[in-house]
């Protein structure tokens, strides 16, 4: 039967639905929609939870500043006030965030790229404000332009600003998330970051990196992963081989203290590997 319909479809259609069938029914988003796809939804849900002091938000890879618009547009909505660092590497992308949100108090743009280590490292620049410029795929394309950036541990940079909690941590940096967190692991492990948004896709692999090294992380720490969805973190049981297909969408991190807020909620992987909430 499956053959017949293949056959009647052709291969292209079959598996370009096929492909749709899977993705939407793994809850994966098909949008980069700051709006829609639970970023902006997860933003406000961690800002709700601060009551008596004003938050600390990272933006790790703020590119044209998107993510931090969407911030501050709830904390106007909130009236509230935070500190918010951005970080970017490319020097015209950041240069733009300064311009940009000169006139916002308490925002600070560092022209840096976060790692897991201090020095300095190649610099993958597609466009002077292109989304996919990196760390990690200078190597895997040598038509694109490669300049050099100051990197340092996530970590040793809140420590050297007296930061020393972080309520929620946006990394978005096209393949080298894993080096990021692996640069704020110290805080991670003391508990100083409530939840970790990152983005995970294709070019993890170009880091050799996945989200079992994630689950790795996790265990160290005392962390749960969860993926974010557009009504909350879905906080998975453990890891399974059905986690890393390498489909583009945004993780989390979440600290045993928001992981019992009512952002999130627990999911199982069944006998068939799929994924069911948990005692449903």
């Amino acid at each position: 039967m499956i053959e017949r319909i293949i056959g009647l479809l052709g291969r292209d259609r079959a598996w370009r639905i096929g492909r749709a069938l899977y993705m939407r029914a793994r809850g994966e988003k098909d949008t980069n929609d700051i709006a829609s796809n639970g970023e902006a939804a997860l933003i406000a849900r961690v800002l709700k939870q601060v009551e008596d002091r004003s938050p600390v938000l990272f933006d790790v890879g703020a590119n044209r500043g998107e993510w931090s618009e969407a911030a501050l547009a709830c904390l106007a909505q909130l009236q509230r006030h935070a500190a918010l660092h951005l970080f970017e590497a490319a020097p015209h992308a950041a240069a733009h965030l300064r311009e940009q949100f000169a006139a916002v108090p308490g925002l600070v743009v560092h022209g840096i790229a976060l790692s897991d280590r201090s020095g300095t490292a190649p610099f993958a620049l597609v466009g002077p404000t292109a989304g996919t410029n990196s760390l990690e795929i200078g190597s895997h394309n040598p038509s694109v332009t490669t300049i050099e950036v100051p990197v340092e541990p996530g970590a040793q940079v809140a420590q050297s600003h007296g930061i020393g909690y972080i309520d929620l941590l946006k990394i978005d940096t096209e393949g080298h998330d894993f080096a990021v967190l692996s640069g704020f692991e110290p805080m991670l492990a003391a508990g100083q970051i409530g939840v970790v948004q990152f983005e995970y896709n294709s070019r993890w692999l170009a880091a050799r990196r996945s989200l079992l090294d994630v689950f790795g992380l996790a265990e160290k720490t005392g962390y749960r992963v969860g993926r974010v969805a557009p009504d909350g973190i879905e906080l998975f049981d453990r890891w399974n081989p059905e986690c890393d297909r390498f489909f583009e969408d945004n993780y989390a991190l979440v600290s045993p203290p928001a992981a019992h807020a009512p952002l999130c909620r627990e999911m199982r992987w069944s006998v068939s590997n799929t994924l069911e909430a948990a005692g449903g």
